[in-house]
């Protein structure tokens, strides 16, 4: 029997990297535009911890890959 290979590790596979920018992940994940994400994420509705580098409206926007597995997990769950 196989072992199942875990979501995190599928997208740590897929990325190559533990913070991805928002931006790459809308479309694909969220099923909006960045700038409907970007929008949800300063008036808070965005299910998805976000961490802002930097301060003000322009400071780039990443999410954690583990909190992204989390994330499509949970939803998998609701299926």
């Amino acid at each position: 029997m196989k072992a199942r290979v875990s979501t995190y590790d599928t997208l740590l596979q897929e990325h190559g990297k533990l913070l991805i920018p928002l931006a790459d992940l809308c479309s694909l994940y969220l099923g909006v535009s960045y700038r409907v994400a970007r929008r949800h994420y300063n008036e808070g509705k965005l299910r998805l911890p976000i961490i802002a580098m930097g301060e003000g409206q322009k400071a780039p926007l990443f999410v954690h890959l583990e909190d992204l597995a989390k994330y499509i997990d949970a939803n998998r769950s609701k299926c």
